[in-house]
């Protein structure tokens, strides 16, 4: 995933999907990203995840996406729970199943080779969607899955740069 910094304001990107790098039936979608420093996410661990998080910052940025690009982000977003869900969850199936006796062992180990693709499925779409690396008070950082739409991107700001600098 290659790094590109946007500025927040901004006159437009060129029509190509963050995603898959495609070209053709390009829409615009707003996303809202969030970004903290790491050391300041430690404030929600030791306090009990209940204070808020005082370096978080938001961003919001109308990207392009491609219909295919679409829906591999949404697919990537509404599934990044699911492998540490079903880690966090095997244990515990597996654990009372073989404390109810001699006859679950076989369902325990059931458990663990159904929910063993389900975890490589959800950690194999880390990467296939836009993530915020950084977010300042005037760019965001964005790292995308696609190498031809973060050189494009890239090119054309770094010509709007060279064009309002002349």
């Amino acid at each position: 995933m290659h790094r590109v910094e946007i500025p927040l304001v901004h006159e437009g990107l060129p029509a190509v999907c963050v995603v898959t790098g495609e070209v053709a039936d390009i829409r615009w979608y707003e996303h809202t990203f969030a970004w903290s420093p790491a050391w300041s996410r430690l404030t929600g661990i030791v306090s009990g995840f209940g204070v808020p998080n005082p370096m978080r910052r938001t961003a919001k940025v109308a990207l392009p996406f491609s219909p295919r690009g679409r829906r591999i982000c949404l697919r990537a977003a509404g599934l990044r729970l699911v492998g540490p869900i079903a880690l966090c969850l095997a244990p515990f199936v597996t654990f009372g199943a073989l404390a109810l006796g001699a006859d679950s062992a076989a369902w325990a180990l059931a458990g663990l080779l159904l929910s063993s693709p389900v975890v490589v499925w959800a950690l194999g779409i880390r990467g296939r969607r836009p993530l915020c690396a950084r977010i300042t008070a005037t760019t965001i950082t964005l790292a995308l899955p696609s190498d031809a739409a973060a050189a494009m991107i890239s090119s054309h700001l770094a010509a709007r740069g060279e064009a309002e600098a002349g």
